[in-house]
């Protein structure tokens, strides 16, 4: 079988590492792949045991010194005797991208875009510069369709692919709790994942809401916001929200759930959707992103407007209503599509056309 070396350069474990490496922990009979984890972190091989990620395809490659480690990564780009390389986040496209101007690569290089990148001018630019001028792929895979007509506008790219991502199909006993109609928020307590616009919808809504169901909502994560968003809870008196701190373990994140709240100013493609799915959760999210892809309003999922607090509010009775359908829907979802075997088929698919 041909091989095929994955190269990531990241210092912690987001949505696009977890699923690239469910993927590649899936069983394949076209391709040897391989997973170069770059990273100055001294713990990430604990951190990603601690999330319960298989690391049989990883090698974890640690950085000290810049020049010497580059050589020694080198070397080992040589010894995996690659067919095609894919390189994934922005200091692994630029070095797999100068190892393929100066020579030292001869095979076929690829690249996965998982960011929404036009949150403002400078982001653009420093992404213009980066992919149209410093770098050549042959292929770059965007995770939604929304990434890809961005790398059209601003990069005037023509050789783009969109693959979803997907996650492990695992069996999962997600109880509900009967006595009260618990929510979840997932994701770190940053200023763009929307916590605060979130807590000041809700804020209109809790009274009437609490007169028809009883509701409790937990906020897993942390992050710099952390402050601003018990701020915000004490002053509008949310009682019935609560801050978990950070949890590795998805089954303890929505066991006994049954809403997913997905508020993101700007995103890729959030996994914490498909971890829903998953988990049998039915998800209302902002509209923004590989969201309004990955969710079929008012059949998967409920997309809402975060600046329209009457949207929010739409969204949240026509989930309660829908419950059970939305669950179903999200799940089989899931099954069918966004799983890390369908993830693993298109990539070897496109893999097969260009070596």
């Amino acid at each position: 079988m041909k091989n095929i070396t994955h190269i990531i350069y990241s210092n912690g474990i987001s949505g696009h590492e977890k699923a690239i490496i469910g993927m590649l922990n899936e069983n394949n009979e076209l391709f040897n792949h391989k997973l170069i984890f770059l990273t100055k972190n001294n713990n990430l091989k604990n951190e990603i045991i601690a999330k319960n990620i298989d690391l049989k395809n990883v090698e974890i490659f640690k950085i000290k010194n810049l020049l010497l480690d580059f050589y020694r990564f080198f070397l080992c780009i040589k010894a995996s005797n690659s067919d095609l390389i894919h390189s994934h986040l922005v200091h692994a496209d630029l070095i797999i991208s100068f190892l393929k101007i100066v020579g030292f690569i001869k095979v076929p290089i690829v690249t996965t875009r998982p960011y929404q990148y036009n949150i403002n001018n400078f982001s653009i630019l420093k992404n213009i510069i980066i992919y149209k001028y410093l770098c050549n792929f042959n292929i770059e895979i965007c995770i939604s369709k929304e990434i890809e007509d961005l790398l059209i506008k601003y990069e005037k790219k023509n050789k783009t692919q969109v693959i979803y991502y997907g996650i492990p199909i695992t069996k999962n006993n997600n109880e509900k709790n009967n006595d009260s109609l618990d929510i979840v928020i997932v994701g770190r307590l940053l200023q763009w994942k929307g916590h605060l616009n979130f807590l000041i919808n809700y804020s209109k809504i809790k009274v009437k809401l609490e007169k028809k169901y009883k509701h409790k909502i937990f906020i897993f994560g942390d992050g710099p916001e952390k402050n601003n968003i018990l701020k915000t809870i004490k002053k509008y008196n949310l009682d019935n929200i609560f801050l978990m701190g950070e949890e590795n373990d998805t089954s303890n994140i929505f066991n006994g759930k049954s809403i997913l709240i997905h508020s993101s100013k700007f995103e890729g493609f959030g996994i914490v959707i498909l971890e829903a799915f998953q988990h049998k959760i039915a998800v209302i999210s902002s509209k923004y992103g590989a969201m309004k892809e990955a969710i079929k309003n008012n059949i998967t999922g409920r997309l809402y407007d975060i600046n329209d607090n009457n949207s929010f509010e739409d969204a949240f009775y026509y989930t309660i209503e829908n419950l059970e359908s939305i669950q179903e829907a999200g799940f089989k979802s899931y099954i069918e599509y966004f799983n890390s075997k369908r993830m693993l088929d298109d990539y070897n698919n496109l893999y097969q056309k260009l070596i």
